[in-house]
């Protein structure tokens, strides 16, 4: 039973309410996509979250009920409230300090009591839009040593967050960190953006029966797709993908492994299932949770085009957390190289001055086959293997970074995730865990992370193909 329940002796379903801390208000956008998804206003308590300073600096914030003075008999009379609180733990909005403590000082306000005062509210259901848990375990040296003396970032958030009743992550990094939430017997609910991913690679990347031929030139066929997973911890969604998309993944799934070391390398990783053969040709969609620098992301890219010959190449995230020098590195591999070429010789005034510092400082470039008579372009680019490394990013909205920064790139795309939170923030309010994940419509958004080696006992034992598991030498002692 609720406080209230016990208070007043009612039995009501808590009336929902939405609860936004004002570092978050930057991003509007999201906010508003969520409340669009939300209850109608009639049907929902209003809470005004205010915030200032003391004259030290120190925070103060309050949170009031419309039309109320903010006092304890305003809430006394109530019925039961509900908060739906969405939140973010990143330094998109400021120190990461700071964010944490804007989400704990809210959580606070919600729920402190003293002595027989109620609450404001009867209980928190967060909304984990992203959570930062890459510092999810002691980091582990080249001698497979772990260092002591090491903060755990997600131990501290989920030590914090003890007073949510239950929190709904969008794409958690790893089973590791999500294990602390459920350590302190938090409700937790890992949601994955694969049911987005796959409903808009069906409708926008693959080729369709009721699309013309020139419609669907720049698209791929379903059957010349790979799901590449870079390591065994994104083989779990890969997996979850490659079933959205009506896909077996036995065989539309290539895996490399980041531990082992062997003949088939891509960027310090060893594949693990399937064969070189398995990507030569082919349309391949890598799938991971997070692109940051996409430094090691772009040097694995050309070594699949390179040295597998891969037709083409889609990208798939989760989060675009997009650190330094992200935009320009992701600007740069969609950039089909050949077409500014082109545009380039075509320009007479762009070869004269090309031939002019040619001529200057010896430089021996596509300038002497100019100068040489080679008056067709196509000829003069026939050496320069330059189009773009990868064809097409895919990344949700949950960071602020990614929504905005790639606005008009036409081979970018931003899929919203505010509505569909607002829909199981409000279909799943009154109802447990265990009927979220049986239920017809949504049990596809919920995918509870699997640590990463019994995973990959799962994926041996249910669904893959004994020719295509790599036998790996063990390693000479």
């Amino acid at each position: 039973m609720t406080f209230r329940e016990v208070f007043h002796g009612s039995k009501e379903s808590p009336i929902p309410a939405l609860a936004v801390h004002p570092i978050f208000y930057q991003y509007g956008a999201f906010i508003d996509s969520l409340v669009a998804a939300l209850p109608p206003s009639n049907q929902m308590e209003t809470l005004r979250v205010m915030k200032t300073n003391f004259k030290d600096q120190t925070p103060w914030l309050q949170v009031r009920f419309s039309g109320d003075r903010g006092r304890e008999n305003d809430i006394t009379d109530r019925p039961p409230v509900r908060a739906l609180f969405p939140f973010w733990l990143t330094p998109h909005f400021g120190d990461y300090e700071k964010v944490s403590f804007a989400t704990k000082q809210l959580l606070n306000a919600l729920t402190h009591r003293e002595g027989k005062n109620l609450p404001m509210v009867d209980e928190v259901h967060g909304a984990g839009i992203y959570v930062e848990m890459r510092q999810d375990k002691a980091t582990i040296t080249e001698a497979k040593e772990k260092l002591a003396g090491e903060a755990i970032n997600v131990e501290i958030a989920a030590e914090d967050f003890k007073k949510f009743k239950r929190v709904y992550i969008w794409g958690p990094h790893s089973w590791e960190g999500l294990k602390y939430f459920k350590k302190n017997k938090i409700g937790t609910v890992a949601m994955t953006a694969a049911p987005l991913f796959a409903e808009h690679i069906k409708e926008q990347v693959f080729t369709r029966d009721d699309l013309s031929k020139k419609e669907n030139k720049n698209r791929i066929e379903p059957k010349n797709t790979r799901i590449v997973a870079l390591d065994k911890g994104s083989l779990q969604q890969c997996v979850h993908l490659s079933n959205l998309l009506g896909m077996s993944p036995s065989t539309h799934i290539v895996a490399f492994d980041k531990t082992r070391k062997g003949p088939n390398m891509v960027n310090d990783s060893m594949m693990v299932y399937g064969s070189p053969d398995d990507l030569k040709g082919k349309d391949i969609i890598i799938y991971d949770d997070i692109i940051d620098t996409f430094g090691s992301m772009k040097k694995t890219c050309e070594s699949l085009k390179n040295k597998y010959g891969v037709k083409s190449i889609t990208i798939i995230a989760t989060h675009g957390v997009l650190s330094y020098p992200a935009w320009q590195t992701i600007t740069d591999v969609l950039t089909d190289h050949d077409e500014v070429l082109a545009a380039k010789l075509r320009s007479k005034r762009w070869r004269k001055y090309i031939r002019e510092r040619d001529r200057l400082t010896n430089y021996l470039s596509i300038s002497d086959q100019i100068a040489a008579g080679v008056e067709n372009i196509e000829s003069a680019l026939s050496s320069q293997a330059n189009g773009p490394i990868v064809d097409r990013i895919v990344m949700t909205d949950t960071i602020p970074e990614a929504k905005y920064s790639f606005k008009g790139m036409p081979n970018v795309t931003i899929i919203p995730v505010g509505p569909t939170t607002g829909e199981i923030l409000t279909k799943f309010m009154d109802k447990s865990i265990e009927e979220m994940m049986e239920d017809r419509l949504y049990k596809k958004f919920f995918l509870d992370p699997i640590q990463k080696d019994k995973m990959w006992r799962i994926f041996l034992k249910r669904y893959a193909r004994k020719d295509r598991v790599v036998k790996i030498k063990p390693l000479k002692k």
